[in-house]
């Protein structure tokens, strides 16, 4: 498995606008990928998903032993130092489109803040479970659920 992401943008609502749609249910098109969640705090949140994005490093494995190397998935995040977490053209293009459609306030809106949220789904859609082998009674249960 290999750590993706999906871009989320935030887009600040007036006092207004967030009283309209506070009660709104959430919006999800299977088709586009993208999600358009009630506010909280006078955020509107707004996904899309897509084949992901990924951020391979080279590291030295793991276990000592081996003199190999392997190529994870680095997850960025907003805490790392100098990360800026912008979106691809792609992602922003997406949402504006999806936007139009259902919500033309916000289409053309500024985001008030982006980021990726990390995260993996198996393709059945269930855990991955398995026994750590140096170390007994330790389990790892990853994937599924869309993170990891």
């Amino acid at each position: 498995m290999e750590a993706q992401a999906v871009g989320i943008e935030y887009i600040q609502l007036t006092a207004e606008k967030y009283e309209a749609y506070k009660d709104n249910a959430c919006h999800t098109n299977l088709a586009t990928g993208v999600n358009v969640f009630t506010p909280i705090g006078r955020l509107l949140k707004v996904l899309r998903r897509s084949g992901g994005m990924c951020n391979s490093i080279t590291l030295p494995h793991p276990d000592g032993e081996v003199e190999e190397e392997y190529r994870p998935s680095y997850l960025r995040t907003v805490v790392d130092d100098g990360v800026e977490q912008y979106l691809s053209l792609e992602i922003e293009a997406g949402i504006r489109d999806e936007l139009r459609e259902i919500a033309p306030d916000f289409a053309e809106r500024p985001f008030a803040k982006t980021k990726y949220c990390w995260l993996k789904q198996t393709t059945d859609v269930e855990f991955l479970i398995c026994q750590n082998p140096r170390y007994e009674g330790f389990q790892i249960a990853t994937g599924g659920s869309l993170h990891a």
